[in-house]
């Protein structure tokens, strides 16, 4: 199998390596989510460099190359072009936990990601025991500006939660 080979300008006034990658790879980009579907036709070694080439570009030089993965990499990107929102969640103990997320995302996907995040930042610490997240969820809910968020349907910005904003855990038991 051979793989695409790319030919990565530098990135140039008005122009960014994220242009000049679409324009290499011959990928089409109808949602903006192109990375993890490109990547995922290369080699480890081939998505390494890929990955390096970006991180030059201007948008993303702030990121940092270790644990990157192109899901990550696609949300910064989205979120770069006005695609995504960052919003954080401040637990309980005072922590803050930034997670990016499309403009559209509901209560459900942004629990998952909540999930997804603790459950990798607690692991090493939990050893063999787990989080109960069905008791989590059970007893303790998001709020927004006062607001329980409950609907898990519900689409956060019919909340009014946008760009920035910050979600707190309260303790909470369903009658």
């Amino acid at each position: 199998m051979e793989f695409p080979q790319f030919n990565f300008p530098p990135p140039q006034h008005g122009g960014n390596a994220i242009d000049s990658v679409m324009e290499d790879s011959g990928f089409e980009d109808e949602d903006g989510m192109f990375i993890k579907q490109s990547l995922s036709l290369l080699t480890r070694e081939h998505q390494q460099k890929l990955l390096e080439r970006l991180l030059q570009d201007p948008l993303l030089s702030d990121l940092q190359p270790t644990g990157l993965t192109p899901d990550f990499l696609d949300k910064v990107i989205a979120h770069e072009t006005g695609k995504a929102i960052r919003v954080q969640v401040r637990k309980i103990s005072g922590e803050r936990i930034p997670f990016i997320i499309a403009s559209d995302t509901t209560l459900r996907e942004l629990k998952k990601d909540i999930v997804t995040e603790i459950s990798r930042r607690e692991e090493p610490l939990l050893g063999k025991k787990k989080i109960s997240w069905k008791h989590v969820w059970k007893n303790y809910c998001l709020v927004f500006e006062g607001v329980r968020l409950l609907e898990d349907n519900k689409r956060l910005y019919e909340w009014g939660i946008k760009n920035d904003s910050e979600l707190t855990w309260t303790r909470y038991r369903k009658s």
